[in-house]
């Protein structure tokens, strides 16, 4: 199923229902290292156009699909469930599980979002803190920085019409969406920036 974000971003379950519009996020269900490398790699030779196109990682790096340097790729997995992202500028997808017997680190997190977890009832917290946690690592993913920037630094707004990254005077409006394998929940939020000088 496919649905259209204040972003223009489609998100898919399945590559055969993409209408071609960019930024584009692909999520499902994977199996071991081994199938997520290979739903990528068939992912981004979808997007390009380019069968043989081929993916280069680097540690700590966003991965980069060579000879297509106008597409940006970003890729996250949790427990079995992956998330694939392609635009034309800066973008940071991000998976993270609902655990609601976790413990919230709460060192990470904008006091904001510390005071607003507090608020937040005891059914609500994890389903919360896992939307703010994806935003912030899809968002630094976006800046290419990941978490080699103190996550804090960068405050997480949640709101009805869906969660805002506020970083400065930045604001970035973020894409978030629940998925549900069986009994588990799993958010999904995409960030895209845009170009350097746009």
């Amino acid at each position: 199923m496919s649905s259209p974000t204040r972003a223009g971003l489609v998100c898919v379950d399945d590559l055969s229902r993409w209408d071609g519009r960019l930024p584009v996020a692909l999520v499902g269900t994977v199996v071991g290292v081994e199938g997520r490398r290979r739903a990528f790699r068939d992912f981004a030779r979808r997007i390009s156009g380019d069968p043989a196109a081929t993916i280069r990682h680097e540690d700590g790096r966003a991965p980069v699909l060579l000879d297509h340097a106008h597409l940006l790729l970003s890729s996250a997995s949790r427990d079995g469930f992956a998330a694939f992202a392609a635009a034309e500028t800066p973008v940071g997808i991000d998976v993270e599980r609902v655990d609601p017997a976790g413990d919230i680190p709460l060192g990470v997190l904008h006091p904001a979002e510390r005071d607003a977890l507090a608020l937040a009832d005891e059914g609500g917290r994890a389903v919360a803190f896992a939307v703010i946690w994806a935003c912030k690592e899809a968002y630094l993913k976006a800046l290419g920085t990941g978490l080699a920037r103190d996550p804090a630094t960068v405050r997480v707004a949640l709101a009805p019409a869906g969660p805002t990254i506020h970083d400065g005077t930045i604001r970035v409006p973020i894409h978030v969406e629940e998925h549900r394998r069986g009994e588990t929940a799993f958010v999904v939020a995409l960030a895209t920036l845009p170009l350097p000088g746009a």
